[in-house]
């Protein structure tokens, strides 16, 4: 849900997760046991491959298109060589230095996928995939007979329930153990409350800075071909506590123009006619949701409107950001800009200016490589000096721990993360035509999406 595409996060993500806002981020469960994790061990003699004395070689798999337009995503590959070039000048890894030659695009096809990690693996002979950020189905045979360390956005639950990959988010995608961050967000937000601690329900009342004065109605808009996100919306509403009086999944992908129907039956639907207190808009383009929202506010609607993701070009578009101002927005996993994260912030600017970048805007997709180059970069430094993917397994598999980046990113634990999400958020609200951020980086538990029982060994911390 990146756009990067803004929607793309939320929409995966909401496809089959549910979350539990919790009083803290506490200590993550360390899974014992059965992982739930396949892989093997590979049958080829990988033990040397892309690993020299001096350099370790990393390659990149993204859908930088979809049907021929692009998604964004072509920003996930400057993240990823600006966290590497910060990895560079400290020294690289137990005297390794990263040779990164760059990501290609698979367009969505999990052929191209196959095509791309293949030539890779085989003929470039690179250690580790990384980032990797597809829409493209995944088919992890390959990547489990080469045992291919694979690190970034794991969204397909074929890639979680193996051992070689490592989601810089946990699991997204595992229809038994899953998350969404959407409303407990909203209702932290919007309540200015901690959850209980026992239960995680906010019931408090909506603050009175916040419109409308009173209420803790919860309406979802988004469009038909996303009708599946519904039921699990509506477990997170439940335990979080708030009142769902409408979740509408009517609205065409593409085409409409006057969204006026959709606005008048949420409407009518939500507290005598007045809507609902708060509203989640997950419509497949920025301009769709602006639409939507001027057809509610248009009908006299003074809720308060929730966004996902980071799209800092609409904030600049004339057309778009007045609607746009006073939103909310939530994002997966990577925090806004903040007090809590701004030496990372600074951090990545001085590396973008590093790789001949300076002055360029954060995207979400530089956020994105960022992150799952921290990840991997993380990860073979705890493997050590003896770095094979027999030992890169062994390690990490066996129980690894990583803290993530202070109010940026999840904590994680592995080999729970492979089949865990990572239920960790932040919020912003557009003020003067920027995001600033509305509460740090939180993180709740991990829900059974179809009984809403809190699951124990959630791998958030």
């Amino acid at each position: 849900m990146r756009s990067w595409n803004a929607q793309r996060r939320t929409t995966l993500l909401a496809v089959s997760a549910v979350v539990l806002l919790t009083a803290a981020c506490s200590s993550a469960n360390k899974q014992t046991g059965d992982s739930g994790v396949s892989g093997g061990g590979g049958s080829a003699n990988n033990s040397s491959r892309g690993v020299s004395d001096d350099s370790i070689k990393i390659a990149g798999d993204l859908s930088e298109t979809l049907g021929g337009n692009p998604t964004g995503n072509a920003d996930v590959d400057l993240g990823t060589k600006a966290r590497f070039y910060v990895t560079n000048q400290a020294g690289g890894i137990n005297g390794r230095k990263i040779n990164y030659i760059g990501s290609v695009d698979d367009g969505g096809s999990a052929a191209t996928l196959l095509a791309n990690v293949r030539k890779q693996v085989l003929d470039q002979k690179v250690f580790a995939i990384s980032p990797f950020d597809t829409y493209a189905p995944v088919d992890a045979s390959f990547f489990n007979d080469q045992s291919v360390p694979t690190f970034g956005d794991i969204i397909s639950y074929a890639a979680c329930g193996s051992k070689w990959f490592f989601g810089s988010d946990g699991c997204v995608e595992n229809p038994t153990f899953a998350e969404t961050t959407s409303v407990a967000a909203i209702a932290q937000y919007m309540t200015g409350k901690a959850p209980d601690p026992t239960t995680g329900a906010i019931t408090a009342p909506v603050a009175s800075d916040n419109p409308p004065p009173a209420g803790n109605s919860y309406a979802v808009i988004t469009s038909s071909n996303l009708a599946q996100i519904i039921p699990t919306l509506k477990v997170a509403a439940k335990h979080v506590g708030w009142d769902a009086c409408d979740y509408n999944a009517t609205v065409p992908p593409s085409g409409v123009t006057d969204f006026s129907s959709f606005a008048g039956s949420i409407m009518r639907s939500c507290d005598g006619g007045k809507g609902p207190s708060v509203m989640l808009y997950v419509l497949p383009s920025t301009q769709y949701n602006v639409n939507m929202l001027r057809a509610m506010r248009g009908l006299g609607w003074k809720g308060q409107a929730e966004f996902a993701g980071f799209d800092p070009a609409s904030l600049q578009s004339a057309d778009l950001a007045p609607t746009l101002e006073g939103s909310i927005y939530y994002d997966d996993g990577v925090g806004f800009e903040g007090p809590d994260n701004k030496a990372t912030y600074d951090q990545i600017r001085s590396a973008l200016a590093g790789v001949g970048k300076p002055g360029t805007t954060i995207s979400q997709g530089i956020l994105a490589g960022w992150q799952s180059a921290d990840l991997i970069v993380q990860g073979l430094t705890k493997v050590g000096k003896d770095l094979t993917p027999a030992n890169l397994d062994k390690v990490l598999n066996s129980g690894w721990d990583t803290p993530g980046i202070a109010g940026f990113s999840s904590a994680l634990s592995f080999p729970t993360s492979h089949t865990h999400p990572a239920p960790c958020w932040n919020i912003a609200k557009v003020e003067s035509g920027k995001y600033v951020q509305a509460t740090t980086f939180t993180c709740g538990q991990v829900l059974n999406s179809k009984t809403g029982a809190v699951v124990s060994g959630g791998a958030a911390k």
